[in-house]
């Protein structure tokens, strides 16, 4: 399996593109990787797309458990 490196920058601003791609994107950070993204083949949404907020959007612990009760 082939991983690609992006920094920070580049991945913010190429996000959109980045995530279409079919290949895992480690994310660094001043030459460390802070984050992995590894895509997942899905023919449906799953369950838990519905707790994903905008990026950059903290929720409380509270509130994650009331989207998941609810």
């Amino acid at each position: 399996m082939t991983v690609g490196h992006v920094g920070v920058r580049e991945f913010r601003g190429r996000a959109t593109g980045l995530l279409e791609e079919a290949e895992p994107i480690a994310v660094e950070w001043h030459g460390k990787v802070i984050w992995f993204y590894i895509p997942v083949e899905s023919k449906s949404m799953p369950d838990g797309i519905k707790y994903l907020t905008p990026a950059g959007t903290m929720i409380s612990p509270k509130e994650c458990e009331e989207r998941a009760s609810g």
